[in-house]
């Protein structure tokens, strides 16, 4: 998958962390696509970490037929966790 294929960004970021950091971060990766994003301040994380970060992709596999609408998109959840 590609970040063309990312329908929804989902950050998680502890309060006091530089928010134009992390949204200039996910511009960089996103570059024009354009997908649903939200980001949401915490006070705490359930691991020490400073952010979560879960995207949702989804893509076509597989050759649809003519007229064959029973194909449904492959659906992957990643959440990225920083070190």
């Amino acid at each position: 998958m590609t970040p063309s294929d990312i329908v929804s960004v989902t950050t998680y970021v502890v309060v006091g962390e530089d928010l134009a950091t992390v949204m200039a971060a996910r511009d960089r990766v996103l570059g024009d696509h354009r997908a649903a994003s939200t980001l949401v301040t915490v006070p705490v994380l359930a691991q020490p970490r400073r952010m979560e970060i879960a995207i949702v992709a989804s893509r076509m596999v597989g050759r649809a037929q003519s007229g064959d609408v029973t194909k449904a998109p492959i659906r992957r959840r990643v959440v990225i966790r920083p070190r």
